[in-house]
């Protein structure tokens, strides 16, 4: 079969457009130990630039995207060179040797001919015992191609294959073959340093090259109906297919999340790792979420004898000891029976998941990630672990997708499924928890803020999922929060999209001991904070997030915060926000582990109040108001009956909720349906009565006395 070659022009075509996909994939994703740092980097952004153009009616120019890979493959001199542009046949090149021990190796030739332009082919190649067929790879005449082979064997070597390249009338014959490896047995033990039990965790295994090894038999999710391949590392699931991939950066275990590719990556034991692996010397490190310190090992194997080693997974901080559990509040996998549980419980447990939130997904058209029950009955308990089905329907690129926790059974009205109002009504009727998703997103937001704005006058949204891939987005919450709406603070992996459980995460406080109600119950309340990586407790008047203060104008108002992290997730800040501004802050200097503020203010007008911690990152390079760090929930101050909202800035809100709701009219138009058309009407109403009121004067007035 001839392997589809790219030359410019190309990009509407799929088969070429994924030929050459495939082969900058191969070179940034399984490869990537060839082209290390901002080589590899720049691969990877021309696989995004492609991965962008599917579907489009144009795309990015493909003939600047063939000089930028060449630059790289010539930098890096990482190809063979074949001429073919010689009137004779080419000569038979050496036979060419590899090492499959640690895995499948790349093989790259630079073919220089006489046609025009340049190309990009790639094929997959297995070795096996003499003798076998050749394998025939057909190339259109190009003046370059690139052919990249990813040839896979028996890791012990032995074997061989002869490929015959065809370049129009150019015929040329190239040995491969595979070295005999010796191969020793290797096991690995993971234990929890405080309880001495073997634990589940995430692990980053790399040769002397830097090559990330998966071995065989590590935790394979393509069972949860994902489209991962088996020998990817959880990082790759993002590269698989459309329906799992994420322009976000923040991939792999979640304390390596921020690392530079691969080294973010990792692939997932059950308290084991055993492997077959030739002589050589390896790094490993071994994960379990945040709450741990990494463990790193040097690995020396020697040939033909048995490598054996424990290591242990020591905590830097135990929340749950504080009762705080951690939780994700928006992954997807298929569970169909109850067989799987153990494995998405494995790997929760891996991340230090207390409470994991499975949710089935539904579009217009169907529904995926399907659960076997709902309720208790679809609840499961292990590894410190709650499984618990939910469902992220509807989802439309108008409204938001919407999240729905604790379901008793699913609820979908496929006739009408642009009616978020009667969707959320009934999944409150079974005391479910219902919010938006991505609220926090940089990318594909999905106009969240409609549904908000929408739902939220109506009392029907609990939270808002304000963390996730990675980082915190704040203006959308804090907007909603300024017109004097209480929304939780929720975090979400989003899982396969994005990369791992736990990638960002909630905690809820729920005292000891833990339960599941308990845990449902303090996110209902609203005593949670979101973090990518530092922890943080917070008080005002010695009330948990969440809290409703009723105080008299001008009573002091006392805040404690405190925040601390390890390594990379350390906290630089510490800040107090009063109505999304910043009051009063702190700077980590060298040596401190935690940032701790004590600090009191006047309340002399309704208004929020939260504690924020940034990490060293104080936003993202190029993502202005998105940051990494904690933030929690806030304490509502009501003063004297009051409303929170914000004086200065309810012109502007109301204007822009009033523009959500007329948006909604404009794409629904004559397929509103009563309920809907009521609860567009009724929120209309709330905004116009809110912005008739004189927030500014009183405001101005509240200040004055309080001077």
């Amino acid at each position: 079969m001839p392997a589809a070659p790219v030359q410019a022009g190309c990009l509407r075509s799929q088969g070429c457009r994924d030929n050459t996909l495939r082969a900058l994939h191969w070179l940034g994703r399984d490869f990537s130990f060839l082209v290390p740092g901002e080589d590899g980097a720049n691969i990877r952004a021309l696989a995004h630039e492609l991965e962008l153009a599917a579907g489009q009616p144009s795309g990015p120019d493909l003939g600047q995207l063939l000089v930028k890979a060449e630059t790289v493959f010539r930098s890096r001199n990482l190809a063979r060179r074949v001429d073919l542009s010689g009137v004779k046949q080419p000569k038979v090149p050496e036979t060419i040797s590899l090492n499959l021990g640690c895995g499948p190796s790349p093989v790259i030739f630079e073919i220089v001919s006489s046609g025009p332009g340049s190309q990009i082919a790639s094929r997959e190649v297995t070795l096996a015992h003499a003798p076998s067929p050749a394998e025939d790879i057909c190339l259109n005449p190009a003046g370059t191609t690139w052919l990249i082979l990813k040839v896979s064997g028996r890791p012990e070597g032995g074997e061989s294959k002869r490929v015959k390249l065809t370049m129009g009338d150019k015929l040329v014959e190239i040995p491969l073959q595979s070295t005999e490896t010796p191969l020793s047995p290797v096991r690995v033990f993971f234990d929890d340093q405080a309880t001495g039990q073997r634990t589940p965790v995430g692990v980053r295994l790399y040769a002397a090259n830097g090559r990330l090894i998966v071995p065989a038999g590590v935790l394979n999710f393509g069972k949860l109906g994902f489209l991962y391949e088996e020998d990817r590392p959880v990082h790759y699931a993002d590269w698989s297919s459309a329906r799992v991939r994420s322009l976000d950066p923040h991939f792999g275990s979640s304390l390596f999340r921020n690392r530079p590719v691969p080294e973010s990556a990792c692939f997932y034991v059950d308290g084991e790792l055993t492997a077959r692996l030739p002589p050589g010397t390896y790094r490993l490190t071994a994960t379990r979420g945040l709450e741990h310190k990494p463990s790193c090992l040097i690995m020396n194997i020697l040939p033909g004898q048995p490598f054996l080693t424990r290591v242990k997974l020591e905590r830097w901080t135990d929340m749950a000891a504080l009762g705080w559990y951690s939780g994700d509040g928006h992954v997807h996998a298929e569970r169909t029976t109850p067989d799987v549980n153990n494995l998405i419980a494995t790997w929760a447990a891996a991340e230090d998941i207390a409470f994991c939130n499975v949710l089935r997904m539904g579009d217009d058209g169907q529904t995926y990630y399907e659960q076997y029950a709902y309720g208790t009955e679809g609840r499961h308990y292990d590894r410190g672990t709650v499984l618990t089905p939910g469902q992220e329907d509807p989802r439309t690129e108008e409204l938001g997708h919407t999240l729905h926790l604790n379901m008793q059974a699913p609820v979908r009205f496929p006739d009408r499924y642009d009616d978020y109002r009667e969707i959320f009504s009934t999944a409150r009727k079974q005391g479910a928890l219902s919010g938006f998703a991505h609220v926090g997103r940089q990318h594909w937001s999905f106009h969240a803020e409609r549904g908000l704005s929408l739902l939220a006058p109506l009392g029907l949204v609990d939270f808002a999922e304000i963390a996730q891939m990675g980082y915190l987005g704040l203006q959308r919450w804090f907007d909603f929060l300024n017109l004097g709406f209480r929304l939780t603070a929720m975090a979400g992996s989003d899982v396969p999209w994005g990369g791992t459980i736990g990638n960002t995460r909630v905690y809820a406080y729920t005292g000891r001991p833990f339960s599941p109600e308990g845990w449902l119950e303090a996110v209902r309340q609203g005593r949670t904070f979101v973090t990518t990586g530092p922890m943080l407790q917070f008080t005002a008047h010695a009330q948990t997030p969440g809290s409703l203060l009723s105080v008299s104008r001008g009573e002091k108002i006392q805040v404690s915060a405190r925040a601390w992290g390890w390594g990379p997730h350390q906290p630089e800040t510490l800040e107090i926000i009063v109505s999304g501004e910043t009051r009063h802050s702190a700077t980590r200097r060298d040596g401190q582990e935690s940032l701790t503020i004590n600090w009191e203010f006047p309340a002399s007008r309704s208004a929020w109040v939260t504690a924020l911690a940034r990490t060293a990152s104080d936003e993202l390079a190029g993502y202005p108001g998105f940051l990494q760090g904690a933030i929690a929930t806030p304490v509502y101050i009501e003063v004297e009956g009051d409303p929170w909202v914000e004086p200065r800035l309810v012109s502007k809100l109301v204007q822009e909720r009033l523009n959500d709701l007329t948006g909604i009219d404009d794409w629904l138009g004559e397929n509103r349906t009563a309920s809907m058309r009521e609860a567009i009407d009724q929120a209309r109403q709330y905004y116009r009565k809110l912005g008739e009121r004189d927030y500014v004067a009183r405001g101005r007035r509240a200040r004055e006395e309080a001077n």
